[in-house]
């Protein structure tokens, strides 16, 4: 045995790393051609790591082989390779799968077809078959993969077999059964596409399935291409795959056979093709416009007008108000407010409430209103606080005699107009006590005045002038005379009056019969005058006042007549039983009242009276021998005179003619 020296044993060293770090780095490729030829192994640095294989016979036709395997680095013991030259090839070169040669002392394969070397290792040769090694397939290291299936390798070629819904759809074999055919792009096979375009459609087992949308239907019997039939309008597939329109004149709508074309306002509406356009769509209560269009009424009955619906007539008490057919009579003209009796008939009450009852407006009115013209759509229009409907309908206040008429919280009353003139007419109850000469008595005092009066509001402003008294008689004590006075008209109907006026206040409690009447104390004077003659003392003697000739005879005071004959006296003007005896009196007088009451109506008012002075003065006389009595005679008469004491007094207030004279005062209340 050779030992290779310290080079040798190093460079074979290096060839088996070689070796092996080709053998971990096999080629991986995708074999889609004809086997490669595989070029000639130039690698020479490769060396065995063990005993040298040498059969004892020569390597080729000169140099014998090796009859030993050698124990150590030596490839042989000195046996020449070539006429005497040293084998250079560390080991025999081997390729059962092609052939192989030494060159440059390196083994050189070359595979045979369908073989590789694809771990690059010489000294095994082409171990690869190629052609059937699915990790290897065509190429080392171009590996055969199938994820859904089993794989093998045929000629170089990847040859995949798929499972159940796989399928190798991209012809590319070494990634095997890639394509589910459960899809609906590949549904049951490559490139098998599920369809529809009227709908929506699934792939179930490899198998198109679709859901047809409304109006649609596979009627081919072939799923790929969906709902392909339409029901409404195919006539071969009216309403269903299996319903075909018996007549080329026939068309199919809304899914039913159908005359082609009927004329204007006909059409075929009971399905009955043997007779067509059977139905007047212009009149048809059941077929209006068009078939199966039926026309409804509530409350009513229908009708087809000119291919509308319109209202033929309404039932009782009912009516079609807003004129429109689709709701019919949809007023209950028993109840509507709005349409209550009849159409447009609107029950309103603005004052008050209001209630539609067997179709008539029932008004409820409120307090002070009234339904007055009789027509109770509108209510309760009036207002019951007028004179001609005052507190109900019609009634009219009557009119008013001395005022207006009017209507107060509905009751009739008046406004009175108290400007004008009245008479006033006072009566009062007096007693007198005994004395020497006169003896006592009762009777009653009249007094008549005349009235102008100017009204505001509840104010009356008067003015006042006596037009008449009323004395009682007296008679003496100590023989059987009557005596009595009497005033003469001309005192108070003299133009201008001798009388002055007085002014007074009426104030009333509201200007309607009924009110209540005041007027404050009011004095009246003859022939005297006083500073305050309301409350101011009487004096005991005539010569007490001041003397005023108010009926311009040139005597003071007031001239008065004793009464004569018919059973009166004059009286005497001393104690002397055949004295001389007084026709005329100079009087002064006081009568002081004032009044309270009712205004009865606008021309009346009356109550009580209450009077605080009737007093009486003589300042002097006329005898009956036409002479004026002396002092002496005037006092006799003053001193006598009657002392009135007053009680109980009453008026009257009577309205009379504008500008009347005292005399129609007289009169109006005599």
């Amino acid at each position: 045995m050779v030992r290779l020296g310290l080079g040798a044993d190093f460079a074979c060293g290096v060839a088996l790393i070689t070796a092996l770090m080709l053998v971990g780095c096999g080629r991986v490729g995708v074999n889609l051609l004809p086997y490669p030829t595989d070029a000639p192994k130039t690698d020479a640095s490769v060396t065995d790591s063990g005993p040298s294989r040498d059969s004892g016979t020569a390597g080729d036709s000169s140099v014998p082989l090796d009859a030993m395997v050698d124990s150590g680095a030596a490839q042989d013991s000195g046996t020449l390779r070539d006429s005497g030259t040293p084998d250079t090839c560390p080991t025999v070169c081997v390729n059962p799968n092609g052939t192989a040669s030494c060159e440059s002392g390196s083994c050189q394969t070359s595979c045979a077809t369908g073989y590789s070397d694809c771990d690059n290792n010489p000294t095994n040769g082409c171990e690869t078959n190629i052609s059937a090694d699915p990790v290897s397939c065509g190429s080392c290291m171009s590996s055969c993969l199938n994820e859904h299936g089993s794989v093998l390798c045929g000629s170089g070629l990847c040859e995949p077999t798929c499972q159940a819904g796989y399928s190798d759809c991209d012809a590319i074999r070494v990634n095997g059964c890639e394509t589910s055919l459960s899809t609906v792009s590949a549904c049951g096979a490559c490139g098998l596409a599920c369809t529809n375009a009227h709908g929506t459609t699934t792939c179930v087992a490899g198998t198109c399935t679709p859901v047809c949308a409304p109006g649609y239907a596979d009627c081919d019997g072939d799923p790929k291409n969906g709902c392909e039939a339409n029901t409404n309008t195919d006539p071969a597939h009216c309403g269903s795959c299996t319903s075909a329109c018996p007549g080329s004149n026939l068309v199919c709508s809304g899914g039913t056979c159908q005359v082609s074309t009927c004329p204007a306002g006909s059409a075929e509406c009971d399905g009955d093709l043997a007779v067509t356009c059977e139905t007047n769509t212009t009149t048809s209560v059941g077929n209006c416009g068009f078939c199966g269009n039926v026309c409804t009424t509530p409350n009513g009955t229908p009708r087809c007008t000119t291919s509308a619906c319109q209202v033929q007539s309404c039932t009782t008490n009912y009516a079609n108000c807003d004129n429109a057919a689709a709701n019919g009579c949809e007023v209950n003209l028993r109840t509507n407010l709005n349409n209550c009796g009849a159409c447009g008939t609107a029950c309103t009450n603005a004052h008050g409430a209001t209630s539609c009852n067997a179709s008539a407006c029932v008004p409820s009115c409120s307090t002070g209103w009234g339904d007055c013209d009789a027509s109770r759509p509108n209510g309760c229009e009036t207002q019951l606080n007028s004179t001609t409907n005052c507190g109900t309908c019609g009634n009219v206040c009557p009119a008013v005699t001395g005022g207006t008429p009017i209507c107060n919280a509905g009751i009739c009353g008046a406004a009175c107009n108290l400007t004008g003139t009245w008479a006033l007419k006072i009566t009062s109850a007096t007693t007198w006590p005994n004395d020497t000469y006169i003896s006592g008595g009762t009777g009653n005092h009249v007094f008549w005045l005349r009235m102008t009066a100017t009204q505001s509001g509840n104010t009356v402003t008067e003015s006042l002038i006596e037009c008449g008294r009323k004395v009682p008689d007296f008679s003496a004590t100590m023989v059987s005379e009557t005596y009595g006075f009497s005033l003469m008209t001309s005192l108070f109907d003299h133009a201008p009056p001798y009388l002055p006026a007085s002014s007074a206040t009426l104030t009333l409690g509201n200007t309607s019969p009924g009110a209540s009447v005041s007027q404050p104390l009011t004095a009246f004077l003859m022939g005297t005058t006083l500073s305050n003659p309301t409350t101011a003392t009487w004096p005991n003697a005539a010569s007490g006042l001041t003397q005023v000739d108010m009926d311009a005879d040139g005597d003071p005071g007031v001239r008065v007549t004793y009464l004569g004959g018919g059973g009166y006296s004059h009286p005497r003007v001393s104690a002397s039983l055949f004295a001389t005896r007084a026709v005329y009196p100079y009087v002064a007088s006081r009568l002081v009242f004032s009044l309270q009451g009712t205004l009865s109506s606008c021309t009346q008012a009356s109550g009580p009276a209450t009077v605080t002075h009737i007093d009486t003065r003589i300042f002097g006389c006329e005898l009956e021998s036409g002479s004026n009595c002396n002092g002496s005679q005037a006092g006799f008469l003053d001193t006598n005179c009657v002392n009135y004491a007053v009680g109980s007094s009453t008026y009257t207030l009577l309205k009379i003619a504008n500008g009347a004279a005292c005399a129609a005062v007289r009169a109006a209340l005599p």
